[in-house]
């Protein structure tokens, strides 16, 4: 039992020093001055169904108010 408590408890601290915080999280979506984002906006085509055209518009408002 007490090694699976230290297991435990050895997991949680490696999380903990992951963390990079909401401004590395957004500087990694959207870029900085000196490095682009993982984040691109998506395009639809004029072959896309409505329901694919509203999600990707979607989306690219989430980018906008986030980026």
């Amino acid at each position: 039992m007490k090694i699976v408590a230290l297991l435990l408890i050895a997991s949680l601290a490696g999380c903990a020093t992951n963390r990079i915080g909401t401004e590395g999280i957004k500087a990694f979506y959207c870029g900085s001055d000196t490095q682009p984002g993982a984040y691109v906006p998506v395009r639809w085509s004029k072959d896309d169904t409505d329901l694919t055209i509203s999600q990707t518009k979607a989306n690219n408002a989430v980018y906008k108010a986030t980026c």
